[in-house]
């Protein structure tokens, strides 16, 4: 089995990002949690569109970074909420910050 690479538009995304914040700002998204087993087995047992792919964070984490991004993941379920947890939480929060950007001159 081939390992699973995230479209080039995740890249062109979190380029986009870094763009477009201001210094300060913030940048939160979430999507369904690969760790949840019942999330996993939707994933793998239903079909799907070619364009959905698993959020593994070590993999997406690199790309908020290479775009000048400060990146961190949070686990959650609205329903409970403590079950903040990898196996628990229904979905995977993501929330970037840009802390200063480059000037060109």
């Amino acid at each position: 089995m081939a390992e699973q690479t995230y479209p080039d538009g995740y890249a062109s995304l979190t380029q986009e990002v870094g763009r477009v914040l201001k210094p300060g700002g913030v940048f939160v998204s979430w999507d369904p949690n690969p760790f949840n087993p019942v999330i996993l087995y939707r994933y793998l047992a239903t079909p799907r569109s070619p364009n959905q792919f698993i959020f593994w964070p070590h993999k997406v984490l690199p790309l908020f970074k290479s775009s000048g991004l400060s990146a961190s993941t949070k686990f959650f379920y609205a329903r409970l909420p403590w079950t903040r947890n990898r196996f628990l939480g229904t979905c995977i929060g993501i929330v970037a910050h840009l802390h200063h950007k480059e000037t060109h001159g």
